[in-house]
């Protein structure tokens, strides 16, 4: 099969495209043929072995695993000896090298793709999704205003969302060519990352800071 890899640490520049041999199943393993695999922050960390304790669990001088990519949609191949999933199930959720034509998941990191969710869109969500979802248990009982620094980011992007969704009023950093895209995300208003420091911070009921805000 095709699969993108990494050979070494490093950024983009250090991924190729190979022909590599099928994933083997180990007994809690399934496969899955993989449709859509998005990018997120923490696959930029992975790559470059970022910060570099977590590289006593990836590889000291090199990475272990030589595939790239977590959040993914595909359908199921090989549940192996797993329960709760069926060949030719649509799922989506977290899997080992994702960038490929196939990659490893188990039956705890995945779940079916909903009726009406695109297995585009559904790529999307394991990560920044419920990274945004998980922020929203640090808001105080009653919020009716939050700041999203970062808000174009995918954690951005997400969170920004569901804070709409919960009625909260969104104020949004971004850089001018993304402040469309976030006001349609949910923000009611969104100023610019040089624009922090005249804010009134004590107005806001929480602060999510999730990109570095610079000029």
């Amino acid at each position: 099969m095709q699969a993108v890899v990494r050979r070494e640490y490093g950024d983009w520049r250090k991924l190729s495209l190979e022909r590599v041999p099928m994933p083997k199943l180990s007994k809690d393993q399934m496969l899955v043929k993989v449709e859509y695999a998005a990018i997120d922050a923490s696959m930029d960390h992975l790559m470059q072995g970022d910060p570099t304790l977590v590289r006593l669990m990836l590889g000291l001088s090199k990475p272990k695993h030589i595939g790239v990519g977590q959040s993914f949609s595909g359908t199921v191949v090989d549940v192996g000896d797993t329960q709760g999933f069926s060949v030719g199930d649509k799922v989506f959720g977290v899997g080992r090298g994702t960038f490929a034509e196939f990659a490893i998941t188990k039956s705890s990191w995945i779940t079916k793709v909903p009726e009406g969710l695109s297995m585009e869109k559904a790529a999307t969500i394991p990560v920044s999704g419920i990274t945004a979802n998980d922020a929203l248990k640090l808001l105080p009982p009653g919020a009716e205003r939050a700041l999203v620094i970062g808000a174009s980011g995918a954690v951005g992007g997400f969170l920004t969302q569901l804070l709409n969704q919960r009625g909260i009023a969104v104020t949004a950093t971004a850089s001018p060519g993304k402040s469309e895209w976030v006001r349609l995300a949910g923000a009611s208003k969104v100023i610019g990352h040089d624009g922090v420091a005249k804010l009134e911070h004590k107005v806001f009921d929480a602060i999510f800071v999730l990109g570095e805000p610079t000029p």
